[in-house]
């Protein structure tokens, strides 16, 4: 008789971690088609986001990176907008990765703290042949962070600049 309670106990014990197993798949399944509609209704509104902050990086930051005075303003400018940049890469990263490898390939890019998407997508892009689009990708990856360099860089000179004014005070 003890036996076969222990049986009965450890076929429970399993059949619970199956179902709390199937459970958690169908919450992050369930998530992940959330964000992915989220995504396609946010799609419209992040391009959107993204050429204003461009047409501001372009009209009013960059210009005022050459001058001293304005010098965190604008970097912290082009910093918001290499994040918005960021963003709207993200959305077209999950919406590709989903498109082409579904919610598996969408799930394995979330593990790797939600940053993995976008590099899922390249993978993904290239596994289907779309080179053009993978290109693109690539290339607006660069620019996003080629802008967040470029703050870091306006912001160190702001840095470097009372650096000296400090360094002649003292000496």
């Amino acid at each position: 008789m003890n036996k076969f309670k222990e049986s009965l106990t450890g076929l429970g014990g399993i059949a619970l971690i199956f179902s709390i197993s199937v459970l958690g798949m169908l919450v992050v399944m369930l998530f992940i088609n959330g964000a992915v509609w989220v995504g396609r209704v946010a799609y419209p509104l992040t391009v959107f986001l993204s050429q204003i902050a461009l047409a501001f990086l372009v009209l009013v930051f960059l210009p005022l990176s050459f001058i001293r005075k304005t010098y965190d303003f604008s970097a912290t400018g082009i910093l918001i907008v290499s994040y918005v940049l960021g963003l709207s890469i993200w959305v077209v990263a999950l919406l590709e990765t989903y498109r082409l490898w579904g919610v598996w390939g969408v799930a394995i890019g979330l593990i790797f703290m939600g940053v993995g998407v976008v590099p899922m997508a390249v993978v993904a892009l290239i596994f289907h042949g779309a080179w053009s689009a993978c290109g693109q990708l690539l290339l607006a990856i660069a620019i996003m962070w080629a802008v967040r360099m470029f703050s870091y860089y306006v912001a160190g000179k702001e840095a470097r600049k009372q650096e000296r004014e400090f360094v002649k005070r003292t000496y």
